[in-house]
């Protein structure tokens, strides 16, 4: 007689730490930082299968409103980065609490490369203005020479961003152009 394939006694049940496959696509800061949060629990991994799963949910090519959840989602990473980058201060851990992050933002911006562009462009105009205020109020020091005013966590981890996100080797990319005069 020929051995059979049985079919397991009792079905797998999903467990409590089990994700959801659908999320709603968040509309602001705290719905954004629930779900990363209060879902994920605040794991990177966790975190990185949540928002694969939003991505794909919401995936432009499903619908036309699509496209207006991913840029503001896309606008809320962003910013989640930017914050965290701030209040970490730019430790040794800050890069594996931010590495969810980037590749999401890739993800949305392969979708949406105008809306992304255009957000990470507006981060780029706020740090750089923060950035020369800063520079203006810092005075000079004993020999008269303008104080140096290093960019925060948060600026170097936008800087980062564009070089992960555009290509550096385009020197008229309308992101990348603005990144390197910032940074030189």
């Amino acid at each position: 007689a020929k051995a059979r394939a049985q079919a397991p006694a009792t079905a797998p049940t999903a467990s409590s730490d089990e994700l959801p496959y659908v999320f709603t696509a968040p509309e602001t800061a705290s719905e954004l930082d629930e779900l990363l949060d209060g879902v994920a629990s605040g794991v990177p991994s966790r975190q990185r299968e949540v928002l694969h799963r939003l991505i794909a949910g919401h995936h432009t090519k499903l619908r036309e409103a699509n496209k207006e959840k991913m840029a503001t989602l896309a606008a809320l990473l962003i910013g989640r980065l930017l914050r965290i980058a701030d209040e970490s201060g730019g430790g040794g851990g800050a890069a594996r609490v931010l590495q969810p992050y980037p590749p999401s933002i890739f993800a949305i911006a392969q979708q949406l490369p105008i809306r992304v562009a255009l957000a990470v462009g507006e981060q780029l105009q706020a740090a750089r203005a923060e950035w020369a205020a800063a520079v203006k109020g810092g005075g000079r020091d004993a020999q008269g020479a303008p104080r140096l005013v290093p960019l925060g966590p948060a600026p170097l981890a936008l800087l980062a961003l564009c070089a992960q996100l555009y290509p550096s080797t385009d020197y008229r990319h309308a992101v990348l152009t603005p990144c390197v005069v910032f940074a030189s």
